[in-house]
């Protein structure tokens, strides 16, 4: 009897050890993958850059006799004078154009505002060679002259409004440019074309004028550090007067006023110093 409980439990811890060995074991989860923070691309910072492009449009303006007493008959509202004869000099050229610039953004969320200079080689000039009857004198007037401008620059605050690297932008400020040339004038006979001996006048005028600008563009980034745009601009550079006086006792001065207003289109590419925003470190998601 003993032998036969002893054989009993013997075969009973045998079988749960067996059963317990067919169980699935329980293993502790793995720890999770670390997950990285994305960048976080900004517009801010500084930057410097090349441009090139077209500009089109010129110099237009009034020519003609000022200082004629009863005879100034002619008024412009857009150089605020009176012409006793009058004549225009429009023109139009298209040129190449291109140049440095440089700047600094600031970002608040959708919202970028920056400042952008720049300065820019315009290869610009025009020669003039035409004249117009003198009224009721029976002299006419002529007139060879050269114009033009080979440089600007602007200084402009940017407002845009950023879609993650691409940024929607509209400008607008100060610009300054080199405008000026030298022209040659002298009163003939109209009948004989016979020049009047002391009637003839030189003149030479170079320097900077100033105006405004204003226009628009688009800029993207295609690297953390590059970004190119595609720009308009409207540039005026107000007016620019030539003054040819005749000899001691002349009775009439020729004047030439003149605008230099030009558009300009152009791409751009610029370096900004700084990349994007990165976490400080992997975020460990925990479950």
């Amino acid at each position: 009897m003993r032998k036969l409980l002893l054989s009993s439990v013997a075969l009973a811890s045998m079988s749960a050890a067996a059963f317990a060995a067919d169980l699935p074991r329980r293993e502790a989860a793995p720890a999770p993958a670390p997950i990285y923070a994305a960048p976080i691309f900004t517009w801010t910072g500084f930057y410097v850059g090349l441009n090139a492009g077209v500009a089109f449009g010129g110099d237009r303006g009034n020519l003609g006799i000022i200082a004629t007493g009863d005879q100034s008959t002619y008024y412009s509202t857009e150089y605020n004078r009176y012409y006793g004869a009058l004549g225009r000099n429009d023109d139009n050229n298209t040129a190449f154009t291109g140049g440095v610039q440089a700047g600094y953004n600031w970002q608040f969320g959708a919202m970028v505002l920056g400042i952008e200079t720049d300065i820019n080689y315009r290869g610009h000039s025009n020669n003039d060679s035409f004249g117009f009857a003198i009224p009721s004198t029976g002299y006419s007037f002529a007139y060879n002259g050269d114009k033009g401008g080979n440089w600007f620059g602007t200084l402009r605050p940017r407002i845009g409004f950023a879609m993650d690297r691409t940024l929607l932008y509209v400008t607008g400020g100060l610009a300054y440019g080199k405008t000026g040339g030298g022209g040659s004038a002298y009163v003939y006979e109209t009948a004989t074309g016979i020049p009047l001996n002391g009637y003839s006048w030189g003149s030479s005028n170079s320097g900077t004028n100033w105006g405004w600008t204003l226009g628009a563009g688009v800029e993207h980034a295609f690297s953390n550090n590059w970004t190119a745009k595609l720009e308009y601009l409207y540039v005026d550079l107000d007016k620019g007067d030539k003054t040819l006086v005749g000899p001691v006792g002349t009775p009439i001065t020729f004047v030439n006023d003149r605008k230099d207003t030009f558009s300009v289109v152009r791409v751009g590419l610029n370096y900004k110093f700084g990349g994007p925003a990165y976490g400080a470190s992997p975020v460990l998601a925990r479950y």
